[in-house]
């Protein structure tokens, strides 16, 4: 059973942005801090920078083998819609999640996989603010 996990961000004109379709497009490795994962997984996001009044897609690519459920979670001023949305395992896998930041917001973004009783999580992105804009960066 392969799962990958990965994010997409568009936004700030978004035309040459290319969508993962698959774990071998996702430009982050998986970061599960040591903890061993339930499903091999990996991430992709964008370090554009983005205006606060705009939101960003964020795309999370599963194996819909899988099934289950993925959950984002986010740092307070960062919000992400929905936050926990089914896998359906008659589908592409690929589930669209909105993301907007407010002024100083910083912290990570975390995504969990939840499946027959199995879970795995993976340190996402870090949210980095200045005066005009936001953008996603490279966890420590």
């Amino acid at each position: 059973m392969l799962v990958a996990l990965c994010l997409g961000l568009l936004g700030c004109g978004g035309d040459d942005v290319v969508v993962p379709t698959d774990l071998a497009e996702c430009n982050h490795g998986p970061d599960s801090r040591g903890d061993d994962l339930q499903f091999p997984s990996a991430m992709h996001w964008l370090e554009d920078d983005h205006a606060y009044d705009e939101a960003a897609d964020l795309y999370v690519c599963i194996d819909p083998e899988v099934g289950g459920t993925v959950s984002v979670t986010a740092p307070d001023g960062v919000e992400v819609a929905p936050g926990e949305q089914e896998v359906a395992t008659d589908g592409d896998g690929i589930l669209r999640f909105e993301v907007r930041v407010e002024p100083d917001a910083s912290g990570q973004i975390l995504a969990r996989t939840e499946s027959d009783g199995l879970g795995s999580g993976l340190f996402g992105p870090v949210v980095e603010t200045d005066e005009d804009h936001w953008s996603f960066a490279e966890g420590d």
